[in-house]
């Protein structure tokens, strides 16, 4: 059972004087109930859940790191036996992640996120993409003609605020 006062960050007060931006926490929909995405502004930057273990007994899984943006080697997860100790384990992972990250991993995982919402919008929308024609052209569900070539502009240009 998740915590009724799950703060992983501290008091604000906490926040403030170390300079740290506000982290977040939002419920993920999927299969694990208690599954939070924790997010630096717009970007995951981690996430904490409540898992089975092997024997039958729940474990809390942490990981610190995003993908695409961070490197293989800056990415660390773990498994901690409660809640307080997977939330300890993020909070030192992040602390040592937080000052190595770039305007530009960001905007690579942001590509990333409106890439596939683009993508799976499409899909919805039933429009066909431009690989799926012999001319190699297709007009994106905003109505815009756009080309195999010309779809990453087009997606970052047109739905990047939607992702």
């Amino acid at each position: 059972m998740l915590p009724s006062s799950w703060d992983i960050y501290g008091p604000r007060w906490l926040r403030l004087n170390v300079g740290m931006t506000e982290l977040t926490r939002r419920l993920l929909n999927n299969e694990h109930p208690e599954s939070w995405g924790i997010f630096d502004g717009d970007v995951q930057v981690g996430g904490i859940c409540a898992v089975r273990g092997t024997g039958g007994q729940m474990i809390w899984q942490w990981s610190c790191g995003f993908y695409p943006g961070c490197d293989k080697s800056q990415q660390t997860a773990g498994n901690a036996d409660t809640y307080h100790e997977a939330k300890a384990a993020f909070q030192a992972a992040w602390e040592r992640l937080r000052p190595q990250i770039t305007p530009a991993m960001r905007d690579e995982w942001r590509k990333q996120q409106a890439w596939t919402a683009w993508k799976y919008t499409m899909w919805d929308t039933k429009c066909r993409m431009p690989t799926q024609s012999t001319t190699g052209r297709a007009r994106c569900f905003c109505g815009t003609e756009i080309t195999t070539a010309g779809i990453p502009e087009h997606v970052y240009a047109a739905h990047m605020e939607n992702a």
